[in-house]
């Protein structure tokens, strides 16, 4: 088995998290683009600036919470 180094493991760790956010960023945002414009029609303009600088972990909890929230506003909350 060959030998993995200590640079190469960490290039490899970092092209994984670069390849998840690149996924995000192609189809997680935009799919939860089209639900919540599906659930609460136009989205204003500070929806678009949440989920462009929204981490993995904020789409999750956000993908999570639109199926229950009443309002757009409840969908950003940071803790239901």
């Amino acid at each position: 088995m060959r030998y993995i180094s200590s640079t190469e493991r960490i290039s490899m760790k970092r092209g994984q998290e670069l390849g998840l956010q690149l996924g995000l960023q192609l189809i997680g945002i935009p799919l939860l683009h089209r639900q919540l414009r599906k659930r609460f029609g136009e989205l204003p303009d500070w929806v678009e600036t949440r989920l462009q600088e929204a981490t993995t972990a904020q789409l999750e909890l956000w993908a999570e919470q639109l199926l229950d929230a009443e309002t757009l506003e409840g969908v950003f909350q940071e803790s239901r």
